[in-house]
């Protein structure tokens, strides 16, 4: 199923600042990722609260946000969350942007850095193919040196396969990391809303306006 997208002769207005990327006449924004995503490090996480996501919902007002998130996900068990009928039937009823942040935990299972590219690039596909625009985050910094050569390699292998990437390299590990050395804590999921939203409004809106040449 594909979501419609009409010719340039029907041209879908933006809505506020925000280019309708489906054109239904609603913005709405996946928010699709592990522990980070959902908001573990916060002071009161859970399926709709806490995280940046939260953040972003106060912020950015026009627009509805829905997390998709599963804590401790790797990329394939993030697909394999995702393709649930439950999860499924929310991905399917479209929406604009969706912006993916997943791969740290893929370290547990020994994964290279390619590997977690082309899981990546499994749950872009299935986001894709009802019409979201996906963006994808790097992989945040974090005080765990074991994973640092980890997360310097993926991040790199992520500049080189993908283009308009979320990066999160301005948070400050001594500051806006919670104890456990690997979620963000509540200043740390503040500065995240700040990069996503900022990048929301600048960087995705180039890049849907080069995919939907019709918008005005």
């Amino acid at each position: 199923m594909l979501a419609f997208v009409p010719s340039r002769a029907s041209a879908c207005p933006k809505i506020g600042d925000l280019i309708d990327f489906n054109c239904d006449q609603e913005i709405r924004i996946a928010l699709v990722g592990d522990s980070i995503t959902f908001g573990i490090g916060d002071k009161a996480p859970s399926a709709t609260k806490g995280g940046y996501p939260a953040r972003l919902a106060r912020t950015m007002r026009r627009a509805t946000f829905v997390k998709l998130a599963k804590p401790g996900a790797t990329t394939s068990s993030l697909l394999r969350f995702l393709r649930r009928p439950a999860n499924l039937s929310v991905i399917s009823s479209g929406f604009d942007y969706a912006i993916l942040v997943v791969g740290i935990n893929n370290y547990w299972k020994r994964s290279t850095p390619p590997a977690v590219v082309r899981g990546i690039e499994r749950i872009i596909g299935l986001f894709e193919s009802f019409g979201t625009k996906v963006f994808v985050g790097k992989l945040l910094p974090n005080r765990r040196a074991f994973q640092q050569l980890f997360i310097n390699d993926t991040n790199l292998a992520l500049a080189t396969n993908f283009t308009n990437l979320i990066d999160f390299s301005s948070l400050n590990v001594a500051t806006d990391i919670s104890p456990d050395g690997l979620h963000p804590d509540p200043s740390g999921y503040s500065a995240m809303s700040v990069i996503v939203r900022k990048f929301i409004l600048t960087q995705a809106q180039v890049a849907a306006a080069a995919r939907r040449p019709d918008w005005r």
